[in-house]
């Protein structure tokens, strides 16, 4: 799990030129394989946490990590799903990967409704009880 720790340090100090691009890309997807290997949820919130510092780095989604993110975002486990959420909000404050994240947020939403809709059935169902 703490591999992946110095990766964040890195992207902290390191200015963006080409070379910074292109290993921000390669890291992104490196990051984004092993989370799709790893099975503890806090070894995925610290990759999460490294693909964030690295994502904002790059020219565009690399196409893997946009659908991480966006299954993430539809996660079960609570520190994940707000790990992706992170993410997201550090991906969105960057010009160029904000318009392909807009399906990313409207699958945030579809998730909230049905998380909404829920809850109410819930209250609804006890207060009959």
């Amino acid at each position: 799990m703490y591999v992946y720790v110095p990766w964040l340090r890195v992207a902290d100090e390191a200015s963006p030129t080409p070379q910074v691009v292109d290993l921000a890309v390669k890291t992104t997807e490196a990051i984004t394989t092993a989370y799709k290997d790893e099975v503890n949820e806090d070894a995925r919130v610290v990759l999460l946490a490294g693909l964030s510092v690295w994502l904002v780095r790059c020219s565009a989604w690399p196409a893997a990590t946009l659908e991480l993110v966006t299954a993430g975002v539809k996660s079960k486990e609570e520190k994940v799903r707000r790990a992706c959420l992170h993410t997201l909000l550090a991906a969105c404050a960057v010009p160029e990967l904000l318009l392909p994240a807009v399906g990313v947020v409207q699958t945030l939403q579809d998730h909230v409704v049905a998380g909404q809709v829920r809850a109410r059935d819930s209250t609804s169902v006890s207060k009959r009880a």
